[in-house]
């Protein structure tokens, strides 16, 4: 049975609520997106078929009890109300898990996020901060937050973590601590959204001596040859040594705000490890002359304070 659902005066869907989510999740596998668990006032699940900014086209499953799906889906303590094109946005750390890796994303990001995805990750961080978003629990007995948000939050949100796993997971390569090394690999992977992050993620694994890395490898391409997964590693060894290089340049640049950055690009790129002539090229192009907004510019983008 089919069902079309109106847009309201207030933004919402007319006679649509909703009580959860689909699926599973866990503090360990965040950030998730999840489709919301959505019931109609007589009780039966309403998953979409189509919509627009006017109305949303449902498919409507029987009467149900919501009590007897439990082990189907995440429930709210509290039902909302929902837009067209909504999904549930999951986060959590683990607990004792740091988070001054995501704190340092936000801070870079926040001019250009949304008010409602600054306090979301804010508060996924343990630093407090209302909103429309709830806590939930997930099946691994762990609390997260969860935030019914469009695809343009979903984005920001999902973006900015990534980053801020990636910076984590170079920081720690640089300072040489494996077991850190092997923790912000991991999480790179859950925020990873390009094929060449496995790799990197890989890379990472093995130069921290953890078993995981080819077995990552192999989960990921599962067709592939011995041959195949040792270029991979490769791709993802350079890759590493990529990112550590522009890391080493920043630090160097920030260490000298007064002198031009043309020297600094050239004397990187060709005596600190991990640095190639290529990046040094590519970072003098993009902060040529040292102008103060060029130099603003490459401080953002690589997180250099």
């Amino acid at each position: 049975m089919e069902q079309r659902f109106d847009v309201g005066d207030d933004g919402y869907l007319v006679g649509l609520r909703v009580e959860g989510f689909h699926g599973h999740a866990r503090a360990g596998a965040m950030p998730a997106i999840k489709s919301p668990l959505v019931l109609t006032e007589d009780q039966r699940i309403a998953r979409p078929l189509s919509e627009d900014a006017s109305h949303q086209l449902c498919a409507l499953s029987r009467v149900v009890d919501p009590r007897a799906l439990e082990g189907d889906y995440v429930r709210f303590d509290a039902a909302q109300k929902l837009r067209p094109g909504q999904r549930v946005l999951c986060l959590g750390l683990e607990p004792g898990e740091p988070s001054e890796w995501l704190v340092r994303a936000v801070q870079r990001r926040e001019a250009s996020l949304s008010e409602g995805s600054v306090r979301f990750m804010r508060a996924a961080c343990g630093l407090g901060g209302r909103g429309s978003w709830l806590r939930a629990r997930g099946h691994d007995g762990h609390e997260f937050l969860a935030w019914l948000s469009g695809a343009a939050e979903v984005r920001e949100v999902c973006d900015t973590v990534r980053a801020g796993a990636q910076d984590r997971l170079v920081r720690a390569a640089l300072s040489e601590n494996h077991a850190e090394l092997e923790r912000a690999a991991w999480w790179f992977q859950r925020a990873s959204s390009e094929d060449s992050d496995v790799e990197l993620v890989a890379a990472s694994l093995e130069r921290a001596g953890s078993p995981g890395a080819r077995r990552l490898l192999a989960s990921y391409l599962p067709d592939a040859s011995e041959r195949e997964l040792a270029a991979a590693l490769r791709r993802g060894f350079a890759l590493l040594r990529q990112h550590m290089g522009v890391a080493l340049l920043a630090r160097e640049y920030a260490a000298q705000p007064s002198q031009p950055y043309a020297p600094v690009a050239k004397r990187v790129a060709g005596g600190r490890e991990g640095a190639t002539v290529a990046q040094g090229a590519i970072a003098h192009d993009a902060a040529s002359a040292a102008e103060p907004t060029a130099r603003g510019r490459f401080k953002e983008q690589y997180g250099v304070h």
